[in-house]
């Protein structure tokens, strides 16, 4: 499969940011729930994510772009960034906003027991960590969508 210069770089970065984000996740999840934001344990975790990602990031752009000169970005690569940028904020918006309507409904709202949402929402444990977890995913989804958004509309020639 061709893939153009653009097409690569969205591609590569797309898998880049879904590997430390699962791997942030996968550590998250490993912590125990009562586990305090400013603790050793977060600390050491968010310290390896940053160095992580600026490594990765460096090796990425080395592999992607390899000795190749930049190109510059013309008028279709701004509109093509500026509409997937639109569908990520739009992502995020509504995301973060049905995670806040689901986090206070689970908060004890007084649900009628005809309703069976009660009982599911009791499952849910919302400590600092799971929101912060619940938080990097969504905004993990919206560069999805934002990448995602990008490759078709290059893939469509827009």
């Amino acid at each position: 499969m061709h893939l153009s210069n653009r097409a690569r770089n969205i591609l590569g970065f797309m898998i880049f940011e879904t590997l430390i984000t699962t791997y942030f996740l996968w550590h998250v999840s490993k912590l125990p729930a009562d586990t305090a934001l400013l603790s050793e344990p977060m600390y050491e975790l968010v310290l390896a994510v940053i160095l992580l990602s600026i490594v990765g990031g460096i090796i990425v752009t080395a592999i992607v772009n390899g000795t190749k000169n930049k190109e510059a970005a013309d008028e279709r690569d701004k509109d093509i960034e500026a509409k997937a940028d639109g569908y990520a904020y739009r992502t995020l918006v509504w995301s973060i906003g049905f995670f806040l309507a689901f986090l206070y409904a689970s908060q004890g709202l007084d649900i009628s027991h005809t309703y069976q949402i009660r009982e599911i929402l009791g499952w849910f444990s919302f400590t600092p960590l799971h929101v912060l977890a619940a938080m990097v995913f969504l905004l993990w989804l919206s560069e999805t969508v934002k990448y995602t958004t990008q490759l078709r509309l290059y893939k469509r020639g827009f």
